[in-house]
């Protein structure tokens, strides 16, 4: 699946674009060794020598199962969209718990 607000390399960033990235988020091929994991979604903003971009702190997270990682992509994918489209980001919870709606089976 293709995610169009998946955090590029740091060069590669538009300044003010919203992006989301998770370290711990489960990769193709490897064993997981937990339940739940969760994505910051950030606003890039430039650098002070005005040479590339820097993450800006997390605005929110979205947590959710690892079994069922695509759903958490999308809406983090979602998230940024409609930040981008003019959301204000000031009236956010922290953290939007995915696991609380969906079951795991």
């Amino acid at each position: 699946m293709d995610y169009r607000h998946k955090a590029p390399a740091r060069n590669e960033m538009q300044p003010f674009q919203y992006y989301w990235d998770g370290v711990c988020a489960p990769k193709a091929g490897l064993a997981i060794c937990y339940t739940t994991f969760s994505v910051g979604i950030f606003m890039a903003k430039p650098k002070a020598n005005a040479k590339g971009c820097k993450r800006g702190a997390a605005v929110c997270r979205v947590k959710g199962w690892t079994k069922f990682p695509d759903q958490v992509f999308k809406t983090a994918d979602d998230f940024c969209e409609s930040f981008m489209n003019g959301f204000d980001t000031s009236r956010l919870k922290k953290v939007y718990d995915l696991t609380k709606f969906t079951p795991v089976k």
